[in-house]
């Protein structure tokens, strides 16, 4: 993220224009403190499906969020921050010939990024919108209209700014399965398809670049090994991409075969960069026995890859207790925050984790609120001078739902600012 915090810390500062709930104490070995929430935007009807945080250059914050519109689709829509306040929303014009968009994945660690999956006449297509020269671009299509039928998909930018798209279709090695496929978007345009791995059904996937030549990248999913997706079937796999030099001295890439990292009852993977050259993945699950029911509580639970060695360190799956797996965002000092709920209740406390290795998993925690109602779609992030942002939905009894924002300044000096 790369938002100078300016209006951030007016915020800070108590200037708030709706508070959704009372700012939360500080607790030891907290490094951030939290402001009282703001209620972005309020709904009624129930449309709200997403939320998603985008910071860009020049000190601008955006929050994007899919939504079902009045008539009856999906659409995508944004909001931006404003001083202390927001704007009112900007819904986004679907691709043409669209009916529908479904927001997919954001990606700001360069250039800011929004991958959504659309879909009309033609069957559903892939489009990237990005945040350039001030101004959001067109979609751009990444796959070919009428060629291929994505239904789930991930981006992931690197470092010279290229970007990276892994995406389902049907096919993989089952009846229900999907196939994983990869597209990267450089200097030259879109590249073809590139075969990822064949699986046998999929909850979610995600990629992860490396800060290292030519873009090493690390795909993550949570499905079934073999067989259908049955309740206690579900497990967390992975595939590294491997560059070699040919005989032109052009690097190319492939996948390795993938790697079956943890069996059970496992879903919604997510993956960053860590430093090192070492990946940081965490999911849910409540239990690594395929031949016991899933009754148990679920726990957030991570594991870590170590590129250069090809290795699989042992999984810790008793990180803390949470119904929706934790969102991770990667520190520029090698480790990384989780945003997620501490405990199982539908109104559990919102709290931000700093994972900093294997052995220290809870480096900090800090509380960021105490929601009132079911809370969806939490994300979150470090800007560029030590402030931490996050977005969620609320959801409260009766249907009425709240896109909240919050964000908090560091207790210290921060290790991670301006970098």
């Amino acid at each position: 993220m790369t938002v100078r915090g300016a209006s951030a810390r007016a915020a800070l500062a108590g200037v708030v224009v709706v508070a959704a709930c009372s700012a939360p104490a500080d607790l030891p070995g907290s490094r951030w403190r939290f402001g009282t929430p703001q209620i972005v935007l309020q709904r009624t009807d129930g449309s709200l499906r997403s939320s998603w945080l985008v910071t860009a250059a020049g000190g601008r914050t955006f929050v994007l969020f899919g939504e079902t519109r009045a008539d009856g689709a999906l659409g995508v829509s944004l909001v931006e921050r404003d001083g202390t306040s927001w704007r009112a929303p900007d819904p986004w014009l679907r691709p043409g010939g669209a009916s529908s968009e479904t927001l997919l994945w954001v990606d700001d660690r360069s250039v800011p990024a929004v991958l959504t999956l659309a879909d009309g006449p033609v069957g559903p297509v892939l489009y990237v919108r990005t945040f350039q020269r001030n101004a959001w671009s067109s979609p751009e299509a990444v796959t070919p209209q009428g060629a291929e039928r994505p239904a789930y998909g991930a981006i992931a930018s690197g470092d010279g700014g290229a970007l990276h798209v892994v995406y389902g279709v049907p096919g993989g090695s089952c009846a229900e399965g999907v196939q994983l496929r990869a597209r990267v978007r450089d200097a030259a345009g879109w590249s073809t398809s590139r075969a990822v791995a064949d699986t046998c059904g999929l909850d979610r996937v995600v990629v992860a670049v490396d800060h290292a030549p030519n873009d090493p990248l690390l795909v993550v999913w949570t499905g079934p090994s073999q067989g259908i997706a049955i309740e206690g079937e579900t497990d967390l796999l992975a595939t590294a991409s491997a560059s070699s030099v040919g005989g032109d001295g052009g690097v190319a890439s492939s996948f390795v075969p993938p790697y079956r990292v943890v069996v059970g009852d496992n879903r919604e993977a997510m993956v960053v960069p860590v430093a090192g050259g070492r990946f940081l993945a965490s999911w849910t699950l409540t239990t690594t026995s395929p031949a016991s029911p899933s009754t148990g509580q679920r726990r957030a639970a991570f594991d870590t890859f170590d590129r250069a060695r090809g290795v699989w360190e042992t999984a810790d799956t008793g990180w803390f207790a949470t119904n929706a797996a934790p969102w991770i965002a990667p520190l520029p000092s090698g480790g990384a925050l989780a945003f997620g709920a501490d405990g199982t209740q539908p109104t559990a406390r919102l709290a931000v984790r700093e994972w900093s290795s294997p052995s220290r998993p809870v480096a900090s925690f800090d509380v960021m609120a105490n929601p009132v109602g079911t809370v969806s779609s939490l994300r979150g992030g470090l800007t560029v001078d030590g402030t931490v942002q996050a977005v969620w939905i609320e959801t409260q009894d009766g249907g009425t739902q709240r896109l909240t924002w919050t964000v908090a300044l560091p207790v210290g000096p921060s290790r991670d600012a301006g970098r």
